[in-house]
Parts: C-alpha cells; structure tokens; sequence
C-alpha cells in the first residue's frame, strides 16, 4: 500500500500541476509575510513619539481637571485653561554598578612615601528583555513640573475672583503665585 502510494505521488509531482501549485503556495507565503512584518513596523512608535504623547496627555489631564474645578468655583464660571511644562517625563532605570578602590604605598629609596589610589566605577544599564524589544528596567518616573497655568474665565476681572482662582491653581499645583494669570473672558 505505501508503495503504491508513493508511486502516485511521484507521478503526481512529475506533472506540471503540482509544480505549478506548488510555486503558486511559495509566492503567495512570501506575500503574506510581508504583509504580517509591514504590520509589525507599524505599531512600533519611537521612544521620543511615545514621551510626547504622555507629556502631553499629563498636559491635558492637568487642564481638564483644572477647568473642572475652578468652573465650580463661585463666579468664575466656565474656565479655559492652559499649563506649560517644563520638561518631558523623567526615567531613572536600573543599573547594575560595580565600585572598587585600591590604594597602594610606595616608598622609593631615598625615603619618599607615595601613595596611589585606583578607583574603578562601572555602571550597566538593566535591562528586560520582552516580546517587542529589550528596553531599560525604570525604576521610577518623575512627572514634569508645571511651568505656568493661564486661566481664562468670565470672572476674570474682578480682582476677588482672581485672588480665588490663584490660590486654587497654587495649592493643586504647588507653584508660585507669578506663574499663575487669570484673565478675563471675552
């Protein structure tokens, strides 16, 4: 029986058919496979382009958590904010560091006493390795300070609605009050 079978796949593979066919499936892998490699390329963004879009995104929650709050606010009514920040995220990752030190006395012949110390420092970055890369062990992340706020509401101009927005602005945020403006809305 497998002789049998064997003859029939021979004379199968000597037709043109099957080798047509089977030419046919090569290409249409090689294809396919491109196709699923272009889809891998894609989704993978560059580090800078994914701190922007998290600086950013902090940057809108802030406004949006403070447009909220001081819309609250007694005679302020709908306020418009912006935040300036000073500086994107900030990582600290892992290191792996090795610290040695070693001191050597040396008297030469007339008496003379010298003293040499060999202090060796090396840092490597830890790092994990995953499915869609290796990237560095973060070990914290330090959120970006707040630059500025301008506020922007219908109360804006009286001087008791300010001094209300400012300290509102001052105690979410911790900044000084020179960083804070609030002005009218049109």
């Amino acid at each position: 029986m497998d002789k049998k079978m064997f003859e029939n796949i021979k004379e199968q593979f000597s037709s043109n058919k099957l080798l047509g066919a089977l030419c046919i499936l090569g290409v249409a892998l090689l294809v396919l496979s491109k196709f699923i490699g272009d889809d891998d390329k894609n989704t993978a963004q560059p580090s800078a382009e994914i701190e922007q879009q998290i600086t950013d995104s902090y940057e809108e929650k802030i406004q949006k958590e403070l447009e909220e709050i001081l819309g609250n606010i007694a005679g302020v009514g709908k306020a418009k904010v912006m935040v300036t920040l000073d500086k994107g995220n900030e990582k600290i990752v892992a290191k792996n560091i090795t610290e040695s030190e070693r001191t050597t006395l040396e008297e030469d012949t007339e008496g003379g006493v010298r003293e040499i110390i060999d202090y060796n420092y090396q840092g490597e970055l830890v790092i994990l390795r995953k499915s869609g890369g290796d990237e560095p062990l973060v070990l914290t992340e330090v959120k970006p300070k707040v630059r500025g706020v301008v506020v922007v509401c219908p109360g804006g101009n009286d001087p008791s609605i300010q001094k209300q927005v400012i300290r509102a602005v001052q105690g979410v945020l911790d900044i000084p009050t020179y960083r804070i403006s609030v002005m009218p809305k049109k």
